[in-house]
């Protein structure tokens, strides 16, 4: 019964996360690709096909720096440290999924970098650029990690009209899926290249528009509780997972166990 309370909950959560994506990515294609709000209004002409009248196609680049990290070598990789993350890690994290690192660098290898090129923060986006293409994840904290240079490419620095949960869905869409499909290189080992990258194209509503701006509110409001139910997996598994040998040996009593996930749940 307890473990089954414990699994039920980590469902729920999962099951809750799943919704969240779908209903984020639902508003973005309602916005930003159907133009549902605007179907009344003039339409022109764009390389992107039909777009409301004052909304712009804009290149990646003018948005936002996009860029790689600095090498790290193999003999660079230590047992524990700042955590090290390849294509793998973010392909697992862009699912929604709690990982294990498996790779660290030294925090003053990680400071070295830091202070000379900066590392990956909150809200800035990894995207896998070899062998599994066009996967992206949102950086969900400042916590300290680095990462693969030529697996991924870094997304920071955005421009005012942007921000990192806008592109994360923009990166997400059937379109942009559709033009990084259109820019990979390579018959055996496909690869997205970072000026590749920067060409995407991108539609804007007109500089004085607050569209982005109201849209991107409620895609906050919802990654942050997708953040929040991930945590308490998180949680919830790592007490899952401890407790039955406890029960088995004896080291604790079923009472005790139910009174610490009563403070779980």
């Amino acid at each position: 019964s307890i473990l089954s309370t414990l699994d039920d909950k980590i469902e729920l959560n999962l099951q809750q996360n799943k919704t969240l994506e779908e209903m984020a990515m639902a508003l973005y294609k309602h916005w930003f690709v159907d133009f549902g709000p605007f179907k009344d209004g003039k339409f022109i002409e764009s390389e992107m096909g039909l777009i409301p009248e004052g909304w712009e196609v804009h290149r990646l680049e003018e948005l936002a720096d996009v860029g790689s990290s600095k090498r790290i070598f193999l003999k660079e990789y230590v047992e524990e440290g700042i955590p090290f993350f390849r294509g793998k890690e973010i392909i697992q994290l862009s699912k929604g999924k709690n990982i294990s690192t498996e790779l660290f660098i030294s925090k003053e290898r990680y400071k070295e970098i830091n202070s000379k090129f900066g590392a990956p923060s909150k809200n800035d986006i990894l995207i896998s650029s070899v062998g599994t293409i066009g996967v992206s994840w949102l950086v969900e904290s400042d916590e300290a990690f680095y990462f693969k240079d030529g697996n991924l490419t870094w997304i920071k620095n955005y421009q005012d009209r942007v921000n990192g949960n806008f592109i994360s869905k923009w990166l997400k869409s059937f379109e942009t899926q559709e033009q990084i499909k259109s820019e990979t290189i390579g018959s055996t080992q496909q690869a997205l290249t970072i000026s590749a990258l920067k060409q995407l194209k991108v539609i804007l509503p007109p500089k004085e528009s607050l569209v982005v701006e109201e849209v991107s509110e409620k895609l906050v409001i919802w990654n942050d509780l997708f953040l929040s139910n991930k945590r308490e997996v998180k949680t919830l598994t790592t007490l899952r997972d401890s407790i039955l040998p406890k029960l088995i040996s004896g080291e604790v009593r079923v009472k005790d166990i139910e009174q610490e996930i009563n403070k779980v749940l």
